[in-house]
């Protein structure tokens, strides 16, 4: 239980942190940030701060798709065959992608690469746990 908490928090932080260096070296507009697409959009009313929600002003891969998708994958390769993790979490996968693209924080394709990433690091973290933590396991011969 402990390797997978650890293998979560490591698919988050990374997944975050790469989001944001993406997003702070490329500088991508959000699409609620596009003066040319501000009349196309449906743009989400904040009662909060009285204005439309505008996020940040840069967005390239989507880190809400890559850090759910990672969360997703990990729990559910060490829950198994569970048909209703699959499913559930699943569709809260889909629903965090699109909230993104309803709240025009990011554009789809941008979703699809944070989703992408989200399960190219869980792979990755997957694999190097397996490597770190069965090593631990094996009895040594001395």
């Amino acid at each position: 239980m402990l390797v997978v908490l650890l293998s979560v928090v490591v698919g988050v932080v990374a997944g975050d942190q790469i989001c944001n260096f993406f997003k702070d070296t490329f500088q991508v507009p959000r699409p609620n940030r596009v003066a040319e697409l501000q009349g196309s959009l449906h743009l989400v009313w904040d009662p909060i701060k009285e204005r439309f929600y505008t996020g940040g002003h840069y967005g390239t891969v989507s880190a809400h798709a890559a850090t759910t998708m990672a969360i997703y994958l990990i729990i559910g390769h060490a829950l198994g065959n569970k048909k209703l993790y699959w499913w559930l979490m699943g569709a809260w996968v889909v629903m965090v992608g699109w909230s993104r693209i309803y709240m025009a924080a990011h554009f789809p394709s941008q979703v699809l690469f944070g989703w992408m990433l989200g399960a190219l690091l869980s792979v990755a973290i997957l694999w190097l746990a397996e490597r770190v933590f069965s090593r631990a396991k094996r009895p040594q011969n001395r």
